[in-house]
C-alpha cells in the first residue's frame, strides 16, 4: 500500500525563495499588510470568466464551410422554388 506524504515547507514556497523570505507565517499565512501589498502590486488571486456562453455556442456551430454549404444549398433550393 502506498502512502502520501506533504511536500516539504521549501517545495511549498516560490522558487528560489523561502517562505521567510517570502514574508509568510507558514502556520497563520500572510498578515493583512503583506496581503495588501501582494494585492496592490500583483492584482487579485483570480482568472477571467471563461465559461462558454450557451448562445454564443449554439451560433459557433453555424461559423465553418460545411454549415456555410448546408445554408447556401437551403437559399438557393428556396430561390428555385423546391419546398420540401
Amino acid at each position: 500500500m502506498m502512502t502520501t506524504t506533504a511536500p516539504p515547507l521549501s517545495a511549498l514556497a516560490l522558487p528560489g525563495k523561502s517562505p521567510v523570505a517570502a514574508k509568510v507565517d507558514v502556520p497563520n499565512g500572510l498578515t493583512s499588510d503583506e496581503a495588501a501589498r501582494r494585492l496592490k502590486t500583483s492584482g487579485p488571486n483570480a482568472t477571467p470568466d471563461m465559461t462558454a456562453r450557451p448562445l454564443r455556442r449554439a451560433l459557433s456551430k453555424f461559423w465553418s464551410p460545411v454549415p456555410w454549404m448546408l445554408e447556401a444549398a437551403i437559399v438557393l433550393e428556396l430561390v428555385l422554388g423546391n419546398y420540401a
